[in-house]
C-alpha cells in the first residue's frame, strides 16, 4: 500500500472504529474544493462537483461542506488563497484546516484519447502531502455518476484487514 493510501486508510479506519465504539456514526465534515472540469468533459465545474457532493452526503458518517459553503464562510483573503491554490494539495489542506474540515475531496474531469478521465483525491488535512487518489476512465459522460461512486468507495473506504478478502 502506498503512503498516501495508507494515510487515507488510517483516517477512514479511525472514523470507522470510532463509529463502532460510540454506537452512532460520526459525521466527518468533508470539503469539496478545487474540482476542475477541463476541455469537452463538462459544461462547467458545477454539475460534476454537485454530483460528487451529493454522493459524499449520501455516504454514512460524512457531512459535506461544498466549495460554495467554504467561500461564504471565508474572508476575501482566504477565498483568494483558495482560488489560487486549487490544485496545490498542501494549500488546500491549510485552507481546510483553518475551516476545521478534516478531509478535502478534490479532482479533475478531463478528456484523454477519446475518453474522459475522472481523478478524485481525498486529502487528510493532518497529512496533506499523502492524498488517497484514484482514477476512472469512461467512454461517455453519462457514466459519470457511477464512476464517482467507484472512486469515492476507493478513497473513503477503510483499508482491508490483512488476511481477509473484500
Amino acid at each position: 500500500m502506498r503512503g498516501r493510501e495508507a494515510a487515507a486508510g488510517l483516517f477512514a479506519t479511525t472514523i470507522f472504529f470510532s463509529a463502532i465504539a460510540q454506537g452512532d456514526p460520526p459525521k466527518t465534515r468533508v470539503a469539496i474544493m478545487g474540482f476542475r472540469a477541463e476541455g469537452s468533459s463538462a459544461e462547467g465545474v458545477a454539475a460534476p462537483r454537485d454530483e460528487i457532493a451529493k454522493q459524499v452526503a449520501e455516504t454514512p458518517g460524512f457531512e459535506v461542506v461544498t466549495e460554495d459553503d467554504v467561500k461564504q464562510a471565508m474572508t476575501s483573503q482566504h477565498a483568494k488563497e483558495q482560488s489560487i491554490c486549487v490544485q496545490n494539495v498542501a494549500c488546500l489542506g491549510r485552507v481546510a484546516k483553518a475551516l476545521k474540515v478534516p478531509l478535502v475531496i478534490t479532482g479533475t474531469l478531463a478528456p484523454s484519447g477519446g475518453k474522459h478521465l475522472l481523478t478524485l483525491s481525498a486529502i487528510d488535512v493532518e497529512h496533506p502531502a499523502t492524498p488517497s487518489t484514484t482514477t476512472e476512465s469512461m467512454k461517455q459522460l453519462k457514466n459519470f455518476a457511477s464512476n464517482v461512486t467507484l472512486c469515492l468507495k476507493r478513497i473513503l473506504a477503510p483499508p482491508a484487514v490483512a488476511g481477509t478478502t473484500p
